[in-house]
């Protein structure tokens, strides 16, 4: 993969468009003369391009819904939610778990059932 090295370099580097577009047009340039055994490493350098490209694409997404997550109620604690198990609205616990620490339902379940424990 040394050859390669050079795409790393280009203008667009820090772009995994860019670089996906990079490994394209030096596909299409050098596919119709190259060895096979290059044809087989260029293939394997722009899957590694596109999958990186891909979990970038990701991990953006999920810090973008991350932050735009509305905060908590400003009532809503932990006092609350043990208010509701002693009530024995269990399921309304678990809800306002999920809400309050931005888990899923089985952290949220998990930490309701530590909560009964606890009391």
């Amino acid at each position: 993969m040394a050859r390669w090295n050079w795409l790393a370099t280009s203008a667009n580097e820090r772009s995994p468009i860019g670089i996906i577009s990079t490994a394209a047009v030096v596909s299409k340039s050098l596919a119709s003369n190259a060895r096979p055994d290059y044809r087989i490493e260029l293939r394997a350098m722009m899957l590694g391009y596109i999958l990186l490209a891909i979990v970038v694409i990701g991990t953006v997404i999920g810090v973008v819904r991350a932050a735009l997550r509305p905060p908590p109620p400003p009532g809503l604690t932990d006092a609350a939610i043990r208010a509701e198990l002693r009530k024995g609205n269990r399921l309304e616990a678990i809800r306002w778990y999920r809400t309050l620490h931005r888990v899923g339902l089985k952290r949220a379940k998990e930490g309701i059932e530590k909560l009964e424990r606890e009391q």
